[in-house]
């Protein structure tokens, strides 16, 4: 079986997509961030994966940086 197929059976737990506005923390460099989901680009990644835009400031650095990472690679902020 797929994991395509897996994912469709609801064999795997679905994680809930965060939504425009929500604050988020992932893996950037050495570290974790957070950051705020400033677009839900739809499933234009690599096997339809969910894509998100983030915006996130890291400290010292002038501008904040925007992303873009799939969906399963955030995860909500508490």
């Amino acid at each position: 079986m797929s994991s395509r197929e897996a994912k469709s059976k609801g064999t795997k737990p679905k994680s809930r997509v965060p939504t425009v506005g929500s604050r988020v923390k992932f893996v950037f460099g050495l570290g974790e961030v957070t950051g705020t989901v400033i677009e839900d680009r739809g499933n234009l990644g690599v096997d339809g994966q969910r894509l998100l835009r983030v915006r996130f400031q890291i400290e010292g650095a002038g501008e904040p940086f925007e992303t873009e990472l799939p969906a399963d690679d955030v995860r909500l902020a508490a």
